[in-house]
């Protein structure tokens, strides 16, 4: 069987699923699905991401309320996706083929999935599962990497040090800058499977995160760190007072670097383009060396994260992109 019908396979049994429990209880669900679901796809260019986004958010809702766990202003950033998403509609609607449609729809789906994925990973830190760190640490030393030499060399030179800081910070801005510049040069190929392959390597890095869970380089070797996402990553740990703000949710994973995996990412997927392309690489690969003193990873980290992305993009190909299709 080839990968398309792998993934037409799987998407049939799905349908079949949902058509055979509609009826459960007298209730006809799947007919009135289909109903909601025409308007919703004909007014977006992408709108099995959109389904993606809503069940991650819809499993954080439900894990979140299990667990006590309160979320201040969200309301900010729900009027803000129903604002980009109805501009969205409009727009598809009135001129199909509109980039400025389709810009709109991205910025608003890259909004979506970063808060979401967040708070995903939020939500399995709470597991509380023993800390990995003297795993890692010895992980480090056994690749014959001094984690503290680089920090201390990085610390000496400030002007590299206030680089490398930029260049972290860089991440998430730089992702919507690249989905927007994948959307104005009609790659609309690249902005799905950017989009996807992120997505499939969040969902994986919260689940290892959970399974293996560690505070960082920072704390094990006693240095000085933000304090912010540690100070979220143990209360997490503790259950207790579990309340967070989402215009202030720093990320609380450490392995597998996330940051790591979205830096490779970025620069596979501008595979073939010259001049962007050199530069995508050139400013990445800084972001992969600044993920170590400005994000406390060790650098069995910035492994892992790559194994998360090689594991993702093995996922998106045996699927033959079924599901990931539908930049229309």
């Amino acid at each position: 069987m080839t990968a398309s019908g792998r993934g037409a396979s799987v998407a049939d049994s799905l349908e079949r699923f949902i058509k055979g429990i509609s009826g459960i209880g007298g209730c006809p669900l799947y007919p009135r699905l289909a109903a909601l679901w025409t308007p919703f796809r004909s007014g977006l260019r992408m709108p099995r991401a959109w389904l993606a986004v809503g069940a991650v958010g819809l499993l954080d809702a439900i894990w979140a309320d299990r667990l006590d766990l309160t979320l201040d202003h969200y309301q900010p950033f729900v009027a803000v996706i129903i604002i980009l998403l109805a501009s969205t509609m409009v727009l598809h609607i009135a001129r199909p083929r509109s980039r400025l449609g389709l810009t709109l729809e991205v910025f608003a789906l890259w909004l979506a999935f970063a808060q979401t994925n967040n708070l995903l990973s939020y939500l399995t830190a709470t597991a509380a599962l023993p800390l990995r760190d003297n795993s890692l640490a010895q992980l480090d030393r056994m690749l014959g990497f001094n984690w503290l030499a680089m920090f201390r060399f990085v610390r000496a030179h400030q002007l590299v040090a206030h680089v490398l800081s930029a260049d972290y910070a860089s991440l998430i801005p730089e992702a919507f800058a690249l989905g927007i510049l994948l959307v104005w040069t009609r790659r609309q190929d690249r902005v799905r499977e950017l989009f996807w392959l992120a997505l499939l390597s969040s969902l994986l890095t919260s689940v290892i995160a959970g399974c293996v869970p560690a505070l960082g380089a920072f704390p094990h070797y006693g240095m000085p760190a933000k304090a912010l996402y540690l100070h979220n990553l143990r209360e997490l740990r503790s259950g207790v007072g579990l309340r967070f703000s989402l215009l202030n949710m720093p990320g609380a994973v450490q392995f597998p670097s996330y940051h790591a995996t979205l830096a490779l990412l970025m620069m596979y997927v501008v595979r073939g383009m010259r001049t962007i392309g050199i530069a995508v690489v050139f400013w990445n690969l800084m972001m992969l060396v600044s993920t170590m003193p400005d994000g406390g990873h060790y650098l069995v980290d910035l492994v892992g994260g790559a194994g998360v992305l090689l594991i993702s993009i093995a996922a998106f190909t045996w699927t033959g992109e079924h599901f990931a299709s539908g930049v229309r």
